[in-house]
């Protein structure tokens, strides 16, 4: 599932849910209002780690590419002057 599907859905569901909460509520105004704070935060936190992965995956990604990359170039440059010194040792 691409990140950006999953932050849509979680921002979906928030609305909706604190849409549903204020229309359906029985409670008291402050009572609800201190209910939608307290999933603000939730949804907040939920949101924040998501993202915090995502961030985290790409990184490890594109390090793994990074150091796959410096490899190669090492093996190549590692295997041009073996045959250099080859050449010159001959």
């Amino acid at each position: 599932m691409k990140p950006g599907n999953i932050i849509s859905g979680l921002l979906l569901g928030a609305v909706t849910g604190v849409v549903a909460g204020i229309l359906l509520s029985p409670e008291k105004g402050s009572v609800t209002r201190n209910r939608l704070l307290r999933k603000k935060e939730e949804y907040t936190d939920t949101i924040r780690e998501y993202l915090s992965e995502i961030l985290d995956s790409n990184y490890r990604k594109t390090k793994r590419a990074e150091i796959a990359k410096l490899t190669r170039q090492l093996k190549a440059r590692t295997e041009e002057e073996a045959i250099k010194f080859a050449i010159n040792a001959t």
